[in-house]
Order: structure tokens, then sequence, then C-alpha cells
């Protein structure tokens, strides 16, 4: 009799468990699904961008939601190059004085790297709420200085042509204005051939890539990108919308 009562108290006691497991699970879900507060929601998946762009582009971003700021820069990257591309140049230099001419043709091989001079003001990120066919939704507006051109360095030259004059020599200044001059042009064609373009084509490509591979709680209705120039760097970055 005592052992019948043990066994009946011990399914008793199962049961009991059970289902206040199964209460448990289903108030959750209700809760995670149904109750949650949209803003609660909202902070996660800004969290989740945040850690995404800090991996992506190993910088962290100011974070606002509804323009109000939930997740500071933290350690502030200087610069945010997105843009890497090889320069190969050519430039001539010749001289005639007294009907001697001295001739240099020089090569050179840069790197350039385009991109954000955080500097100038913050890499921020905006989720502003709206509704789409009813639904609760966000749009988030990516905000950035103008890009430039961060660096422009030579790797390497070559002299292909060093040819004196009977006396009208090649001086060491000569060769220095050949060199700086030969830069001056590689930079100035690597900025025609649309390396700022470039930049934010890229950081674009790469942002809206990230943010569809992302399992978020919240539904992203449409992102856009805002490239502050030198008038609206002059604002405080909180007062952009």
């Amino acid at each position: 009799m005592t052992a019948e009562k043990s066994t009946s108290s011990n399914t008793f006691v199962k049961i009991i468990f059970a289902a206040l497991f199964a209460f448990l699970v289903i108030f959750g879900a209700i809760y995670y699904f149904v109750l949650k507060p949209t803003g609660t929601m909202a902070r996660d998946a800004g969290e989740k961008i945040s850690n995404g762009i800090s991996a992506l582009f190993n910088v962290t971003p100011r974070v606002k939601i509804d323009n109000t700021v939930v997740i500071q820069e933290s350690a502030p990257t200087l610069e945010l190059a997105v843009v890497k591309q090889d320069v190969l140049d050519e430039f001539i230099y010749a001289n005639t004085e007294y009907w001697s001419t001295k001739e240099l043709h020089l090569r050179g091989f840069y790197t350039a790297k385009g991109g954000f001079n955080l500097i100038k003001g913050p890499f921020t990120l905006n989720m502003v709420s709206s509704e789409v066919n009813g639904e609760s939704a966000y749009q988030i507006l990516v905000s950035l200085p103008e890009p430039e051109l961060l660096s422009f360095e030579m790797n390497e030259y070559k002299i292909l042509k060093d040819d004196p004059g009977w006396w009208n020599e090649i001086t060491k200044e000569d060769r220095e204005n050949a060199f700086r001059q030969m830069q001056e042009k590689a930079r100035e064609r690597v900025i025609q051939e649309g390396i700022l373009d470039k930049s934010k084509l890229s950081i674009e490509n790469q942002m809206r890539k990230m943010l569809m591979q992302m399992d978020l709680e919240i539904r992203i209705a449409d992102i856009q990108f805002e490239w502050r120039n030198a008038e609206t760097l002059l604002l405080p970055a909180d007062s952009l919308q």
C-alpha cells in the first residue's frame, strides 16, 4: 500500500513539473513572438548590426533608434579604408638649353586606399521606426563623411631613360621634381577614375549583404546612405537626421 502511494505521489509530481515546464515554454514563446516589446527587439537588432559592422570593418558605429543614441562608438578608428587599388603611371621630364636636351623617363608603382576619415565625423547608424503594409518595420540610415583618398604610396619605381645633355646635366632637383610630378599625376588619375565612388559602392554593397544574411527579429524596410559634406560636418552628428 505504501509503495502504491509513493508511486502515485511521484507520478503526480512529474505531472506537475511537466505542466509547469509546458506553461513556461508556451509563455516564453508568446512573449518572444507576441508580447516582446518592439523597442527591445530593435535594441537587440541594433547590437547585432553593430557587432556585424565591427567584425566587417573593425570599427564600432554609433547606433541610434529613432534618433536616440543606444550604442556609442568605442575606441574610435581614425580611418576606415574600404578600397585598395594598385596604380601604375609614367612621367617624362625633358628640358632643352642651348641645343642640349636632357630627358628623364620614370615609371612608378603605387597603392591607393580610398575610404572614410572618421576624425571628421562618426560612423552612425540610425534605425527609424515606420510601417510597411500595416506592419512594423525600420528604415536604416547609415551616415558617414564624404569618402577621401586616405593614402597614396609608392611601392617601387623604374628609371626607363636617364639621358643628360652634352652640357645640360640632370640635377638632383630635376629628379626630385620629376618624381613629385609623377606622383601628383598618378594621384589625380586614380581620383578621376573613381576611387571615391568605388568607396561608396563598396561599403553600400557590404552593408546590404551583411544585413541580408542576418537573422533579425525586426523587419528592415530599406537602408539608405548619407555622405556628410563639409557643410554638414559643421553640425553636431546627433542633429543629422
